[in-house]
């Protein structure tokens, strides 16, 4: 079986000239293995970006991930990534999965250098794991 990919996405562009420039786009992907018998989609993820006047670059999303094999999560940015136009990663931001059962994985900014996860793997509202120190280098 040939693997299936389908792609849509539409956006919009807004210049003004002045102050900053604003770019929207949603995204929905389906994908699935040589075999058939996994699938991953993208159902409506919603990215915003703003380039502002200052250099900075701020970035939100919100859309739901399905992994046949693994479930789903809901996404949505709950601070937005904010990171300076000569840097690679941002300095500050936060990006919450909900899953099943009230569970949930949360990626947090803590500079230009390194993020933080920490997530509820029981659904019991409290975080059980993390938080984990990573290096946006090793991402």
């Amino acid at each position: 079986m040939s693997a299936f990919v389908g792609l849509y996405s539409e956006g919009s562009l807004d210049v003004d000239g002045l102050d900053s420039e604003e770019y929207g786009f949603t995204l929905t992907f389906t994908a699935s293995n040589l075999n058939g018998d996994r699938t991953i989609s993208i159902e409506s993820l919603d990215v915003f970006i703003v380039f502002d006047v200052n250099m900075d670059i701020r970035a939100t999303m919100s859309g739901k991930i399905d992994d046949s094999n693994h479930g789903f999560v809901e996404c949505v940015t709950t601070a937005s990534f904010k990171l300076l136009e000569s840097e690679s990663f941002p300095y500050v931001g936060t990006l919450r999965c909900d899953g099943k059962g009230e569970t949930w994985v949360e990626l947090s900014v803590i500079d230009s250098v390194q993020y933080q996860i920490r997530a509820d793997t029981d659904g019991d509202g409290i975080a059980d794991y993390g938080p984990v120190i990573k290096y946006w280098s090793e991402f």
